[in-house]
């Protein structure tokens, strides 16, 4: 977000406006610097989403898990919540032991 800014602060200083030809976004308005702070709002807000989402496990972490998968008490979607990740990445980790070619590990 502090670099959008600084690039919207740079333009500005450059006298420079932009004006989207298929969405209401002026630059030299109030409202359309204030959209342009919104749209980086959202872009840090996804890539922060991303981040979570894509949040490694350790390998000492990724044993645990394993071993209470294959405890069978455990679902999927409880070990997400247990080691903070996406269930995808719980998925990937029981596919790294359990089906080492696996589609979804490339």
């Amino acid at each position: 977000m502090i670099d959008l800014l600084q690039i919207l602060d740079h333009i500005e200083q450059a006298s420079v406006t932009s004006h989207d030809s298929t969405e209401p976004i002026d630059t030299k308005t109030l409202a359309g610097h204030m959209m342009m702070q919104m749209l980086g709002s959202f872009a840090e807000f996804e890539r922060g989403v991303h981040c979570d989402r894509a949040r490694t496990l350790t390998p000492e972490d990724e044993a645990d898990l394993v071993r209470l998968w294959k405890q069978g008490i455990y679902t999927m979607d409880t070990l997400a919540k247990i080691f903070n990740i996406h269930p995808s990445s719980v998925k990937r980790a029981i596919y790294r032991v359990y089906k080492p070619g696996h589609s979804s590990l490339k």
